[in-house]
């Protein structure tokens, strides 16, 4: 079983409890115009220019499940000291369900506690294959609007959101972390916040609401691979604005904290 991958990040502790691997994987079924990482949304290996002068460098690469295996182990006895694990993430693990799945089993059978980050734009069956091996998950909510998130990602809504409600209903002993990104003037209204907190509010298994604010990481990204960045002369939001979007959500009785 072979996937693309364009890189691991070893001895990471983020995206899950305790000591993780991060294994970013390639393609994703969204073009979210804020992403950070634009290298990551098609599926083949593609070449990214960091210096106009520069030959190139390939972004992506095909390996083995047994390759990503074997860099797990080398790392092993700080997962067990730290009860840390491995995080699937890109891209998007859900755009190479099959290879994903693969690497999570062979991850639970050594032992290991698994996460994935998703956007969850895709079909139940390859989705419920992936989930079945997961401990935690954590799953995007761009905007509660369907056109509006059409705007933003190229996709509409309604996919994404009756699979969060399947997680909740058929995997309800599988945490689930919601996280919302706070993009001012896109998503960041009292309206679709209040929204969002109350679809949250209907999840039984949901374990808290994460908002993280908008950073202008993609300004140097998307240049690499010849894109052009939209939001480019877009200004953060204030700690205080996202603490008062914390604070709608706090009212509903949504468990929720600010990320990084």
């Amino acid at each position: 079983m072979n996937g693309i991958i364009y890189k691991i990040e070893r001895l990471a502790v983020y995206d899950g409890p305790g000591i993780r691997t991060v294994v970013f994987l390639k393609g994703c079924p969204l073009s979210c115009i804020w992403c950070a990482s634009p290298e990551s949304q098609k599926l083949n290996p593609e070449t990214g220019f960091w210096q106009d002068n520069d030959a190139g460098k390939t972004i992506g690469q095909k390996v083995s499940v047994g390759d990503v295996v074997e860099i797990l182990e080398k790392d092993s006895v700080f997962y067990h000291r730290s009860m840390g694990g491995i995080t699937l993430s890109g891209g998007d693990p859900i755009f190479q369900p099959l290879f994903s799945a693969a690497i999570l089993k062979k991850t639970v059978e050594m032992g290991f506690h698994t996460a994935m980050e998703t956007c969850a734009y895709t079909d139940w069956r390859s989705f419920q294959g992936i989930l079945e091996h997961l401990d935690l998950v954590y799953v995007d909510i761009k905007h509660m609007n369907s056109q509006e998130h059409k705007k933003l990602t190229g996709k509409p809504n309604e996919l994404i959101l009756e699979n969060i409600q399947r997680i909740d209903t058929q995997f309800p002993e599988l945490q689930m972390i919601l996280r919302v990104p706070i993009i001012p003037g896109k998503n960041d209204s009292k309206e679709n916040i209040e929204r969002t907190a109350k679809f949250a509010k209907s999840l039984q298994a949901l374990n808290r609401v994460e908002l993280l604010p908008y950073h202008r990481y993609g300004v140097s990204t998307y240049p690499v691979v010849g894109k052009k960045y939209e939001l480019e002369k877009m200004i953060p939001p204030t700690l205080k604005q996202v603490k008062s979007l914390k604070e709608i959500m706090r009212n509903h009785g949504i468990a929720v904290q600010i990320g990084g």
